[in-house]
């Protein structure tokens, strides 16, 4: 993709209102008056008095009379005004959209930084990091994390960074990891994301992020890398809880990566139905982003 790089590593890019009701105005006939064939009080004066209190405004009786002050009235029709709706505070009618700023590929500079310790001593075998979840487990409960949805643009594109790990190549994540006891899921996420994407403090400004709104909690059951968006009817203890959050990125920024990892621009139609590949959690997101409105910034 474009974007000047860092030198060390490539990156690649992959309701309305209601009906109105017509009703009939029953006229007071008051005392000693006549009614008119259509059962109108023939002296009452049609104009500035006839009014009557509904829902608690005026609205003006239209005569359908000569108008005179001793004529008589043909018959009266009630005005008609739309009547709202009520709404209710869980389901509003109209809910506004929330926006993301997508900006240009181009904007964004991509390289690489040395690994951490606790990264390098991660396995690629599937076992043992089912051993190790099954030992944390033990010791702290449910394993709570977080994952980023990160989004650019690419010819009004919108893209999503994931992140690959170099001993796991099938394998695609959303930047993010494992919270600290007693942490906070925001706090923890932009912990997790300075660690895995911001450069160091020496070759240039740490980029901030912008926490938005949680789209979704991911379950695990057990202690393999299987996903629900619930926690199963038969599960009384899920093993870990995944919570996936909008991060707004700033409008340019330097990213760097550990070794082991690729910082991927992934278009979201690429990653919309394609569960073999990217996951259930990964695949989710452009239906979760559906209810949000894409501001492309430059470009």
């Amino acid at each position: 993709m474009g974007g000047e790089e860092v030198p060390g590593k490539e990156v690649e890019e992959v309701g309305g209102s209601g009906a109105p009701e017509n009703e009939d105005v029953a006229a007071d006939t008051g005392d000693g008056g006549e009614k008119g064939q259509d059962g109108v009080d023939a002296s009452a004066e049609p104009g500035k008095d006839d009014v009557e209190k509904v829902d608690g405004g005026e609205k003006q009786l239209e005569g359908n009379g000569s108008g005179e002050e001793d004529g008589v009235g043909q018959g009266t029709e009630q005005a008609i005004t739309p009547r709202a709706v009520s709404e209710s505070p869980l389901f509003p009618r109209f809910a506004p959209m929330s926006t993301l700023n997508l900006y240009d590929v181009t904007k964004y500079t991509f390289g690489t930084k040395g690994e951490s310790q606790k990264d390098s001593k991660k396995s690629s075998s599937a076992e043992e990091r089912q051993k190790d979840l099954e030992e944390k487990y033990k010791k702290r409960g449910m394993r709570r994390s977080v994952g980023a949805v990160l989004l650019l643009q690419n010819h009004r594109f919108p893209h999503i960074l994931l992140l690959q790990s170099s001993k796991r190549p099938k394998n695609f994540i959303l930047p993010g990891g494992r919270l600290r006891p007693g942490e906070n899921d925001v706090d923890g996420l932009v912990r997790k994301l300075q660690s895995k994407l911001s450069p160091p403090a020496d070759v240039a400004t740490p980029p901030e992020f912008e926490i938005g709104e949680q789209i979704a909690t991911w379950y695990s059951p057990d202690f393999s890398e299987r996903r629900y968006p619930y926690i199963p009817a038969h599960v009384t203890k899920p093993k870990e809880s995944h919570a996936v959050f909008t991060v707004q990125l700033p409008d340019s920024c330097t990213f760097a990566v550990p070794k082991s990892y690729q910082l991927l621009a992934v278009p979201l139609f690429e990653v919309y139905d394609n569960m073999e590949q990217y996951g259930p959690v990964i695949t989710a997101v452009p239906s979760l982003l559906s209810r949000f409105h894409m501001n492309f910034i430059g470009g």
